[in-house]
C-alpha cells in the first residue's frame, strides 16, 4: 500500500526531531560528561553524521556541540580523533558550520594535527577535508589557515593562491581567488606593521605592493 506523502513527511519529521534530541542529549554529555562520557558521545556524533548528516550541522550547533568538539581536538589519544574529525568534517560542509568551527578554534588545532598525525591513517584524511570543507565556507577561512600554519604560507597564499598544510606535497588548499589573496597579502601588512614603527610602515606597504606586483 502507498504511504501518502503527508504521512511520509510527518514519520521523517519525527524521526528528525528524535534525532535532534538524541544530539541534545550528547552534546550534555560532550560537555559535562567524565572523559569516557566525551569520547562516548563524540563517537555517538559520528554515528549519525554517518548515517543521516542532513541538517546535522544545524542540529549540532543549536545544542551548542560544536566548541566541545573542537576542544576534544586536544585530547592527547591520537587513536580516538578520527571520530570527532569525521564528525567535524561533516558540520564544515555546511557554511554555518564551518563558521561555527573557525569560532570554536578549530583551526589551529586542525592545522595542527596536520602536522602530527600520521599521513596514512582516517584521522588525517579526514583532518585534510575538513580544512578544505572551511577554506570553501568562507574566504577569511584560508587566510586563518594559512596565519595558523606560519608567516610564509601566508604569504605563499598571497602570492600564489595556495596554502601548504600537512606532510605531503599534495596536501595543499589550491586556486585561491584574486579576493582571497587580497585578504592574505593585507593580513600580511598587518602582520609587519603591527611590528614596526610608525617610521617604516610606508616601506612596508611599499614592499607588499611589490611582492604582489611580481607574483603573477
Amino acid at each position: 500500500m502507498r504511504v501518502p506523502a503527508r504521512a511520509r513527511d510527518d514519520r521523517r519529521g519525527a524521526a528528525v526531531r528524535g534525532r535532534d534530541a538524541l544530539i541534545v542529549e550528547y552534546v550534555r554529555h560532550l560537555k559535562s560528561g567524565d572523559d569516557e562520557a566525551k569520547r562516548g558521545a563524540a563517537a555517538a556524533l559520528m554515528r549519525l553524521a554517518d548515517y543521516d548528516n542532513y541538517g546535522i550541522a544545524a542540529a549540532v550547533i543549536r545544542a551548542g556541540g560544536v566548541a566541545p568538539l573542537v576542544a576534544l581536538l586536544e585530547d592527547d589519544d591520537a587513536a580516538e580523533k578520527w571520530h570527532l574529525i569525521y564528525t567535524l568534517r561533516f558540520i564544515a560542509t555546511e557554511r554555518a558550520g564551518a563558521a561555527a568551527v573557525v569560532a570554536a578554534g578549530g583551526v589551529p588545532r586542525l592545522v595542527k594535527l596536520s602536522q602530527t598525525l600520521c599521513t596514512y591513517g582516517s584521522a588525517y584524511a579526514h583532518t585534510m577535508w575538513t580544512l578544505q570543507h572551511l577554506a570553501d565556507g568562507d574566504d577569511a577561512h584560508w587566510v586563518a589557515i594559512a596565519a595558523a600554519v606560519s608567516v610564509e604560507a601566508l604569504a605563499e597564499l598571497a602570492r600564489d593562491g595556495r596554502v601548504r598544510v600537512g606532510h605531503l606535497r599534495r596536501d595543499a588548499l589550491w586556486n585561491a581567488g584574486a579576493a582571497i589573496r587580497r585578504r592574505a597579502a593585507r593580513a600580511l601588512r598587518s602582520l609587519f606593521r603591527a611590528c614596526l614603527g610608525r617610521a617604516a610602515r610606508a616601506e612596508v606597504e611599499r614592499a607588499v605592493v611589490g611582492f604582489l606586483l611580481h607574483s603573477g
